[in-house]
């Protein structure tokens, strides 16, 4: 613990804090949600082989849920977090909306674990765009949820699925199939919100747009 609040006071303004393999456990993840309650620059966490589990991931998906609003990629992996956890995270994302990127691999999230996400995916989060399933209990029927899930998400662009149990191949090309829709579709809007903003700057009206949607203007510019 004092490690942990040692890197927070020395980087008061850090945007990036790797604290993989330290062991912390479930109540260093406690202590850690706390700590980070006011923070307002991490962006990206990085937690891999902490002996985290359920309670762990509890603690985690309030900060994830009340107060935290810049981090944008947390990584979970090789840890102990079964399907619990999952919803627990699965909760937090349903309000939060900056986590883009979770990895969750090597974890114990079986089938329910897997449904609770899909579940999210269908039909409230807009913005997680990469989510690491890798190395954990899936089956055919966690794989059955993840499909129907894409049938109606637009935003997730990269979905691993690697060395979990799931025999039923042609779900799997399925969801890769979706995924690359996604994945195009996302280059098309970039092109025509480019297209737009150059439009709007040979009007000379490009700073009406900056001041209005500065977020959706910056995000614009992101060329893929």
């Amino acid at each position: 613990m004092d490690q942990i609040q040692q890197l927070l006071d020395e980087k008061s303004l850090i945007k990036e804090l790797n604290l993989y393999n330290k062991s912390i456990g479930n109540q260093g993840a406690q202590f850690l949600a706390k700590s980070l309650e006011t923070n307002t620059t991490l962006t990206t966490l990085n937690l891999w082989n902490n002996l985290i589990g359920d309670q762990g991931a509890q603690f985690l998906a309030v900060l994830l849920e009340e107060t935290n609003t810049t981090l944008t990629i947390l990584d979970l992996g090789y840890n102990q977090i079964g399907n619990q956890g999952a919803q627990y995270l699965t909760k937090a994302l349903e309000t939060n909306i900056t986590l883009m990127t979770l990895h969750l691999w090597n974890n114990q999230i079986g089938n329910q674990g897997t449904q609770f996400l899909a579940v999210l995916l269908e039909e409230t989060n807009t913005t997680l765009t990469i989510l690491d399933l890798e190395r954990n209990q899936i089956g055919n029927q966690g794989a059955q949820y993840l499909t129907k899930a894409l049938e109606t998400n637009t935003t997730l662009m990269k979905l691993n699925l690697k060395f979990n149990q799931i025999s039923n191949q042609k779900m799997i090309v399925k969801i890769n199939e979706k995924l690359k829709i996604n994945h195009t579709n996302k280059q098309r809007l970039r092109c025509l919100q480019i297209q737009c903003l150059e439009k709007l700057k040979q009007l000379n009206r490009i700073n009406e747009i900056k001041s209005l949607i500065p977020i959706i203007y910056d995000s614009c510019l992101m060329k893929y």
